[in-house]
């Protein structure tokens, strides 16, 4: 998401860069969401 961030300020690549952003967030969700409840032996995250 940063990296995405950083493109839209300080490059001006709007798309890309919303882009890029957008996935970082995407991929943060399924992550504690899916990812980490799946592999938890309590099945939560916390």
């Amino acid at each position: 998401m940063t990296f995405g961030l950083w493109s839209v300020i300080f490059q001006r690549r709007w798309k890309s860069g919303l882009a890029v952003a957008l996935l970082g967030i995407v991929w943060f969700v399924v992550a504690t969401n899916v990812i980490m409840p799946y592999f938890s032996p309590t099945g939560t995250h916390c």
